[in-house]
């Protein structure tokens, strides 16, 4: 994991998500991402520096040996993001802190957005487009959740099943939608820094097989 949020995230010998080259400074490469729009103001901008690259009034990253601590101060809303990876389970952790800094209530969108593999990173180099027709994607409206299988090779192979949730006990915090489709997210001239789905209220819900499948889920506080 970098400054910029971009990073490489692998189980086993499994690529999970799609990401950029790391030492790649612009452009609209992979990452896993998490989206910030005032409901209000339409004022977008995200957790890190990536994918948006809006400037910001305070922006500091902190890295440990156990966690990646990102803060931002943005449209007078407090961020802070603590990413880290479980000791005893197979889980990455992303928890988000806000604080409202101004004097008026806010209704904001936390969107997340990763482009999904699940596939060795040889294979899905050499033919991207063609690996990812393999993942499949359902709704899982019981714990606001996306699950993401890839279709088995041959009886031997054993690919991973990928869970992206949202959680929260705060109140007035409530999943909205989700989105599976990379192109219905981007739209037809949009890429990760201005993507379509950030002038819409709600993402599409698509789900199932999809051409270039992504994970996103849109929560609202």
């Amino acid at each position: 994991l970098r400054e910029a949020m971009r990073g490489l995230q692998k189980y086993l010998d499994r690529m999970v998500e799609a990401v950029g080259e790391f030492d790649v400074g612009g452009g609209d490469d992979p990452g896993i991402w998490v989206y910030v729009r005032d409901r209000d103001s339409g004022a977008t901008w995200s957790a890190g520096c990536e994918p948006t690259r809006t400037d910001s009034a305070d922006a500091r990253v902190t890295f440990q040996a156990h966690q990646a601590e990102y803060h931002r101060r943005d449209h007078d809303i407090a961020l802070d993001m603590t990413v880290a990876v479980s000791h005893a389970d197979d889980i990455e952790i992303r928890r988000i802190s806000i604080v409202n800094e101004s004097d008026r209530p806010r209704t904001l969108d936390f969107t997340s957005f990763a482009e999904v593999v699940l596939a060795p990173p040889a294979e899905a180099a050499r033919h991207p487009a063609f690996s990812r027709l393999f993942v499949h994607s359902d709704i899982l409206p019981g714990i606001d959740g996306l699950i993401f299988t890839r279709r088995a090779r041959d009886l031997e192979d054993r690919p991973p099943v990928l869970l992206h949730r949202v959680l929260a006990d705060d109140e007035g915090f409530v999943s909205t939608s989700v989105e599976t489709d990379r192109a219905a997210f981007y739209g037809r001239h949009g890429g990760a820094s201005d993507a379509a789905a950030m002038h819409m209220d709600e993402l599409g819900g698509r789900c199932g097989w999809t051409l270039d499948p992504v994970m996103a889920i849109r929560a609202q506080l």
